[in-house]
């Protein structure tokens, strides 16, 4: 608590110092010593602002048609309409962005859309990672659909790191990327404690291409984020490699579905597992139900017949009690009975046939223990079987991130000096990438460290 209120104070301090400079310089002096004082694991942009501030202004300066289809590259105009797409990245930044975090009417021109909602920031407990050829309706569509819900780790909102929201956009970017490591994107990753990471794809390139999304996803995996992926999986494949990726995926997603509804799923191996004892158990007690049943004495000392009379009547035999039955003889075995003309005779059906008990019991117990001995060795085929479904379906993830269908050594940078630094950083790492990517385009999602906290 005491070091959460000591950054809260500093950043407040940070705040005060900023409005002095601002209303001595003027211009954006302000907003740069506010972003040099308050660091980017503070420049997250709350589910508020990103909804109901941010994209409220995209749509409103749609309608007024201030946002038009222009920009350095040209863009496909059916995208720019539809409205699953829409404008993308770098035509909002330029239209939208900088101009309205550049308003003089501001009280610190210049200052990131994060802290111009926000001016002491809200700490990142999101990072989203994305691409900026992607359209502006697609990422809002796929973030909403992984944010999480409720309250972050520490108890406070959760805020995201979006880079065109986050960084300030009216300020030297160059400078803020000069080292890698006091980077906002590397500060805001390592510096506090991030619950998820959102990988947003889009239709308009893999995102492995952007060489600052590889090493995002390489920070997040070597610190153990949570990593999902939203929007279409195998958008994160190569282009010429989504129709493949899209088969493999559905082949390795149907062995899934079976192992999950058939008997070769972990939790019915334990079930076998837990249930032999019980079994046994069974077993045990049918086996002594058997011997007291088999030694029995089945015989009547009493000489009056106290059991059950039968009666033939039309040719069906009936069964009916005789209470006032003076006497009988002593059977072991229900006897037949005969009404005649001359009132009842009784004959002997049959006598109870003697029985062995312990052949019962052995017979019994023999039983008993084949049937374990059957279970036993269903279990330890069925668990074979299962290991090996598991091992094919390693290979097949391993194969989509071996470079087969995904390629980190493909990505490229805006600038080649950043992408020389980061080179340098993920140089020889390019197979764990490629191995990561395929996972996570099997699974939608990276098991990290912290992985049984996160509940998306």
């Amino acid at each position: 608590v005491f070091q959460v209120q000591f950054k809260l104070d500093s950043r407040l301090l940070a705040l005060s110092e900023a409005r002095k400079l601002q209303a001595a310089s003027g211009g954006f002096a302000g907003a740069s010593h506010l972003h040099n004082a308050i660091t980017g694991e503070y420049w997250g942009v709350t589910l508020d602002g990103l909804q109901n501030d941010f994209m409220a202004a995209v749509r409103r300066m749609l309608e007024t048609k201030q946002l038009t289809n222009a920009g350095r590259v040209p863009y496909p105009q059916e995208k720019f309409d539809d409205p699953s797409i829409g404008p993308n990245a770098y035509q909002v930044n330029e239209q939208v962005i900088q101009p309205m975090t550049a308003d003089t009417s501001l009280e610190f021109p210049g200052v990131s859309w994060a802290l111009k909602c926000q001016a002491v920031g809200n700490r990142c407990t999101i990072f989203i990672t994305h691409a900026w050829a992607e359209g502006i309706f697609e990422f809002e569509k796929n973030v909403l659909s992984k944010w999480p819900s409720g309250k972050a780790q520490g108890g406070e909102e959760h805020a995201a790191y979006i880079c065109f929201l986050s960084n300030p956009q009216n300020l030297d970017i160059s400078e803020l990327l000069k080292e890698i490591d006091t980077s906002p994107f590397k500060v805001a990753l390592s510096k506090t404690q991030i619950d998820l990471m959102i990988v947003s794809t889009t239709q308009a390139c893999p995102i492995h291409n952007r060489l600052w999304c590889v090493a995002e996803l390489y920070w997040a995996m070597d610190q153990g984020t949570p990593i999902v992926v939203a929007g279409e999986r195998d958008n994160l494949a190569d282009v010429d490699n989504r129709d493949i990726m899209r088969a493999e995926a559905g082949a390795v997603a149907e062995a899934r579905r079976r192992k999950t509804f058939n008997f070769l799923n972990t939790g019915a191996l334990m079930a076998c597992v837990v249930c032999m004892p019980c079994c046994l158990f069974v077993v045990v007690c049918v086996f002594f139900l058997a011997y007291g049943f088999a030694t029995a004495d089945w015989s009547d000392d009493d000489d009056r017949c106290t059991t059950t009379w039968w009666e033939h009547s039309n040719g069906t035999w009936l069964q009916w009690p005789e209470p006032g039955a003076e006497s009988s003889p002593t059977w072991d075995m229900p006897h037949r009975c005969d009404r005649n003309t001359t009132g009842l005779s009784i004959e002997e059906a049959q006598s109870k046939p003697d029985v062995e008990p312990l052949q019962v019991a052995v017979i019994i117990l023999v039983c008993g223990l084949l049937c374990c001995l059957v279970q036993i060795v269903a279990c330890v085929v069925f668990a074979c079987r299962y290991r090996a479904k598991e091992k094919q379906e390693m290979e097949r993830a391993d194969h989509m991130g071996a470079g087969h269908l995904i390629d980190t050594r493909k990505a490229q940078c805006s600038y080649q000096a950043d992408a020389d630094k980061l080179w340098a950083l993920l140089g020889g790492k390019e197979q764990q990438l490629n191995a990561m990517l395929g996972r996570l385009m099997l699974d939608g999602k990276g098991a990290g460290r912290r992985q049984d906290t996160w509940n998306a």
